[in-house]
């Protein structure tokens, strides 16, 4: 029993930690005070929430299916994903428009920011690496864990990405400027360097393991 606690508040607190860079530009649209005093802010933080839910889901399936498939696999997907995020890292230095579109900002209903939250958040090149690298290393550290445990981590994962939207929407209100549109900016730049880091990691971690 304590242990099921201690991994669901290392969930809870891995998710509160990860939610800004995986819903970095929901996050941006709510510190900005786009929508100040607006329901619209909960509509984007719920769009958002379901899509890492999605994301985490689908993603960890697929790397689950991999690794039970053939061992091997796993490293070649290393090294592409390796490759990958250093050629969009490249494309973000390079052009900017390709690493983060801006959607229509006038006159966005209710349901339309639920959307746009969606799709934004389920496109967006950062969630996509940060879940995608995440499950990856996740699923190889985790195969031998009980599946309880991966399931109480992963209700934690997501409890604690709900509790930092709660977090953003009260500051907000408030108008607490504790994280501020240039903070994120700076936060996409430690990403890019995180990121860059992982992808080597990953490529040599895929060939060492093909030549064992």
């Amino acid at each position: 029993m304590v242990s099921l606690i201690k991994i669901l508040i290392l969930g809870c607190v891995t998710g509160f930690i990860s939610a800004l860079p995986t819903n970095i530009l929901i996050s941006e649209d709510i510190v900005s005070n786009k929508y100040p005093y607006s329901n619209r802010n909960i509509y984007l933080s719920i769009g958002a929430l379901l899509s890492n839910i999605f994301l985490l889901l689908f993603f960890n399936t697929t790397i689950t299916f991999l690794f039970n498939i053939n061992k091997y696999i796993i490293n070649y997907i290393f090294i592409l994903l390796g490759i990958a995020i250093n050629f969009f890292i490249f494309n973000y230095f390079t052009n900017k428009e390709f690493f983060h579109k801006e959607t229509s900002k006038s006159n966005i209903k209710y349901l339309n920011a639920f959307i746009s939250s969606i799709v934004r958040t389920t496109t967006n090149k950062f969630t996509i690496f940060i879940w995608f690298a995440g499950s990856i290393i996740y699923n190889y550290i985790c195969k031998y864990i009980s599946m309880n445990y991966i399931i109480i981590y992963y209700t934690g994962l997501i409890c604690g990405i709900s509790i930092w939207f709660i977090f953003l929407n009260i500051l907000q209100i408030k108008n607490v400027y504790i994280i501020t549109p240039t903070s994120i900016i700076n936060i996409k730049n430690i990403l890019l360097k995180f990121f860059f880091i992982i992808s080597l990691l990953l490529i040599i971690l895929g060939v060492y393991n093909l030549m064992i």
